[in-house]
């Protein structure tokens, strides 16, 4: 067989590849992994083709993200694990150099953004159906409530961006306002308090670097769906602030308190390398048990995770990791001119800002979905930043 039409028949296969990911990440895990599996055996298959004319493109990204994993193996040295050479950062480090490196037209980011809006369409309409069929307290789709709280938050920041900015056709604009509303209601429907926390965070930020006037008229409209809203949702809103360590009258809250006290705990008496990756239940039990709280996988907050599994050598690199990813955001929307791209960034800047607020409640970039969603849409928007996109103020 012509070496062109094997190296085509990996690309094609990347390709494929990209698609059952994005046709997964809003509801189905077997799909995500299947996408993200198989994109690697087809690139390992091209790089084997191609050999050392394989041109790898310049990633700013690579060094955070190799010290965040160095990390993740040096939180080993003291309790080694399966989980660590096994664990869900690697393999979304290495599916975002594969996107990286593969999605060379704009057609291809269009149609595969196409797809993910699909796949949450699908996640959402199956959202009212376990609320109003179901009867399910907290709607989840096809992941938990609050992956899928944090999914509907970013989803109706991006797409109310691009309702109210966007350079599109009406007919456009009025299907991005009706799954805006679906995903909305899938917002309030999760009772997730973390996504609620981090869509308002975004919203304040879109109020300052876009537009104070939205930010006011937004905040209007969100205090009238408030107000509208039954008991059960706005109690549990108020009771985000609820600091009171009370295990019997504020479960929820004393319970996060009591896991954040012993995450501290754990840095404190392991401050270079942690207690080890996907260490923190075994910990708790073994050594940092409080009475009355169950114990947990994580201690549901990001920053404190990692403190605990991975000690200083993880926090810092994450902080590292995160700030290359928010100074390139900002950088590209400074310079970008085309509108609808220059939105993407600032949709990737509040997309940052919900992720990092849901993460002081909630160890988010600890779910599977979530994480894998997070730096694929980190790595669209640095292809994105590859073309040359100044030229148009209109998407092709």
């Amino acid at each position: 067989m012509d070496e062109n039409k094997i190296i085509d028949f990996f690309s094609n296969g990347i390709k494929c590849s990209f698609y059952i990911f994005a046709l997964g990440i809003f509801t189905s895990k077997f799909l995500i992994y299947f996408g993200m599996s198989f994109s690697l055996v087809f690139w390992v298959g091209k790089l084997f083709c191609l050999k050392g004319n394989y041109k790898f493109i310049k990633n700013e990204y690579l060094l955070p993200m190799l010290l965040f994993s160095f990390s993740i193996i040096v939180s080993g040295f003291d309790n080694w694990n399966n989980e660590i050479l096994d664990n869900k950062y690697f393999y979304s480090f290495i599916f975002f150099l594969i996107v990286t490196n593969e999605i060379r037209t704009k057609k291809h980011i269009f149609n595969i953004l196409k797809t993910m809006l699909f796949s949450a369409t699908i996640a959402a309409t199956y959202g009212l159906y376990q609320k109003f069929y179901l009867n399910i307290s907290r709607v989840r789709a096809f992941t938990s409530s609050l992956a899928f709280g944090n999914f509907m938050a970013v989803l109706v920041v991006l797409l109310t961006i691009y309702l109210i900015w966007g350079n599109m056709s009406k007919n456009y604009k009025f299907i991005l306002f009706v799954l805006d509303l679906l995903f909305l209601f899938n917002l309030i429907f999760t009772k997730t308090r973390g996504a609620w926390l981090g869509f308002l965070a975004a919203i304040v930020v879109l109020g300052f670097l876009k537009s104070k006037k939205v930010l006011f008229i937004a905040m209007i409209c969100l205090l009238i769906i408030f107000i509208s809203l039954p008991n059960i949702y706005t109690e549990r809103f108020i009771s985000s602030f609820n600091i009171e360590y009370n295990l019997k009258t504020n479960s929820s809250n004393a319970t996060r308190i009591g896991l954040w006290y012993s995450a501290i705990k754990m840095f404190i008496d392991n401050p270079i390398n942690g207690v080890g990756y996907d260490q923190y239940r075994n910990a708790y039990i073994d050594e940092y048990k409080i009475e009355g709280i169950p114990p947990f996988s994580h201690s549901h907050n990001n920053l404190l995770n990692y403190a605990a599994e991975l000690g200083l050598l993880g926090l810092v690199s994450f902080f590292y990791l995160m700030y290359v990813v928010l100074k390139n955001l900002i950088i590209y929307y400074k310079i970008i001119e085309n509108t609808n791209y220059k939105l993407f960034y600032l949709g990737g800047i509040l997309v940052f800002v919900i992720y990092n607020v849901q993460g002081l409640t909630e160890y988010n970039f600890g779910d599977t979905e979530p994480l894998h969603f997070f730096w694929f849409f980190i790595a669209i928007s640095f292809v994105i930043s590859k073309f040359k996109i100044n030229n148009s103020n209109s998407i092709e």
